[in-house]
């Protein structure tokens, strides 16, 4: 689906779009979305630390996380892919109370969560949509504005403002989808199988390098000590599968 060619990631859309365009579908959206009771809260990522502090600490170019608790990301650089800016987070809380504005940075659900429980999930277990709803291949920092801006919506109704990662963004979206045999709206089928169909690969007459699986970092975050300099992040792509 992904490869690196000349250093850069590219997205073989032919491939994919007969997988969205395999994707059920429905018509009616549910009336008994509960977010806290149906998904839960972040869950612990195995490390001592949630998933929230888990995936900041994996997107994040640069992160420095407290003394006292060794999870809490205080301030950080973030290559926001959805606006292509970069964003200088900073704690709400650190270095004192109202310093900073944690909402700078949220995390969001690729598959919204509202979403995937009308494509489905209203059938799953409770431990089975909390599993969803913390699966790092379904979540990526972003900046607060964009995430709020996207809401519930998949790609038919709304795409990223950086145009440039929009078949990355739709690529791992269809993964999703069809890793949970999720079900969308088919004006959000036809958008993706449409968008996929024009992410071609260069021709550069070399044959590409298909993106090892370790490029992906699913579940564990890098183990990190309190320093005064911020803390490098591996330089990786997590929301490539």
């Amino acid at each position: 689906w992904v490869q690196g060619i000349g250093g850069s990631l590219y997205v073989d859309g032919p491939s994919i779009a007969p997988v969205a365009e395999s994707l059920d579908t429905y018509t009616e959206e549910r009336t008994d979305y509960n977010r806290e009771q149906q998904f839960g809260g972040w869950a612990s990522a195995g490390d001592g630390c949630d998933v929230r502090q888990s995936i900041l600490r994996r997107d994040m170019v640069t992160y420095k996380v407290r003394e006292d608790d060794g999870c809490t990301v205080v301030t950080g650089i973030l290559e926001d892919l959805y606006s292509g800016e970069v964003i200088d987070f900073q704690h709400s809380n650190y270095p004192t109370k109202g310093a900073g504005d944690s909402s700078t940075v949220q995390i969001d659900h690729i598959i919204p969560l509202f979403a995937g429980l009308n494509g489905g999930a209203w059938e799953w277990t409770k431990e089975e949509r909390v599993a969803f709803a913390n699966d790092p291949e379904n979540l990526m920092a972003s900046k607060g504005r964009e995430n709020g801006s996207k809401s519930d919506q998949l790609f038919g109704a709304w795409q990223p403002t950086n145009e440039s990662f929009h078949c990355l963004y739709v690529a791992q979206m269809v993964w999703v989808l069809d890793k949970y045999d999720l079900a969308v709206l088919d004006s959000d089928r036809i958008a993706m199988v449409e968008k996929l169909n024009t992410c071609v690969l260069p021709d550069t007459g070399v044959a590409p390098e298909p993106v090892p699986a370790d490029t992906v970092v699913a579940t564990d975050a890098p183990a990190v000590e309190e320093t005064e300099a911020p803390v490098e992040a591996p330089n990786v792509a997590p929301y490539v599968n």
